[in-house]
C-alpha cells in the first residue's frame, strides 16, 4: 500500500493545494498503521522530480511547506528522520538544502532536550558537507 501511495504522490502534489491538503489530511488521520509515516511522507515529497513527474517545482515547495506548517503531525523528530534518510541519497534531493536550511531552528530546539538526536544531526550535516566537497 505504501508503494502505491508513494507512486500516487506526484499526482497529488500536481493538484491544487486544497486537494493536496485534503489528501494529506486523509493520510495523517488514517488509523494505525498509517500507510506512510510523517518522515516517509517528507522523503516521498522530496523524491518528486519536476522533470520526471511533470510537477512544477513551486507545487513541490508548497506541498513541503504544507507539512512544515503542521508541527503536530510533522514533529521535529519526523523531519530529523527524513533528513537522516535523504542525506544518504546520491544525488541529494533537489529541495534537501532548502528543507534543511528552512527548518534549522526547529531542529536546534529539538537537539537541546534530546541527547540522541543531538548526536545524529551533526552527523547529517557532516555527511552532507563531505558529499558536497
Amino acid at each position: 500500500m505504501s508503494r502505491y501511495i508513494k507512486a500516487l504522490l506526484p499526482k497529488l502534489v500536481a493538484q491544487p493545494l486544497e486537494h493536496f491538503r485534503a489528501a494529506l489530511d486523509c493520510l495523517l488521520v488514517s488509523d494505525p498503521p498509517r500507510p506512510l509515516s510523517p518522515s516517509e511522507i517528507l522523503v516521498a515529497l522530496h523524491d518528486v522530480d519536476p522533470a520526471r513527474d511533470a510537477v512544477p517545482l513551486k507545487r513541490i515547495i508548497e506541498s513541503c511547506s504544507e507539512c512544515f506548517e503542521r508541527p503536530a503531525a510533522f514533529p521535529a523528530e519526523a523531519l530529523a528522520a527524513a533528513l537522516q534518510k535523504m542525506v544518504e541519497y546520491t544525488p541529494l534531493p533537489l529541495l534537501f538544502m532548502r528543507t534543511a536550511g528552512d527548518n534549522t531552528r526547529q531542529l536546534l530546539v529539538l537537539i537541546t532536550p534530546e541527547p540522541l538526536l543531538s548526536q545524529k544531526l551533526p552527523g547529517v550535516s557532516h555527511r552532507k558537507c563531505s558529499r558536497q566537497a
